[in-house]
């Protein structure tokens, strides 16, 4: 992963860790959480500032006022994440681990 702000990571883990964590243990997601997470959350980042912001990239602020009240609407966030997700695992075969 290219060289990313400390603080852009701390309000993704902040707002969004949890949910993220959740929604993979719930799916069975295959995600090394030990590796990827801070990848996973940085292509997270990515796409949510395309669908909400657009071509700008927000601020720090902007992107923290706007995860508080998507977290309000938690239902719909985690659905956001686990689509996310699943497209994030896209360039491999398995989503799911195997039981």
């Amino acid at each position: 992963m290219a060289s990313v702000d400390e603080d852009l990571l701390m309000i993704l883990d902040m707002y969004l860790g949890d949910i993220v964590t959740e929604v993979i243990r719930r799916h069975g997601y295959q995600v090394v959480l030990e590796e990827e997470y801070y990848d996973l959350l940085f292509f997270i980042y990515k796409e949510i500032c395309r669908a909400w912001f657009g071509e700008k990239t927000p601020s720090l602020r902007e992107l923290r006022e706007r995860l508080i009240r998507a977290r309000r609407k938690r239902t719909e966030l985690e659905v956001l994440v686990s689509y996310l997700v699943s497209k994030y695992l896209e360039r491999s075969d398995t989503l799911y681990v195997e039981q």
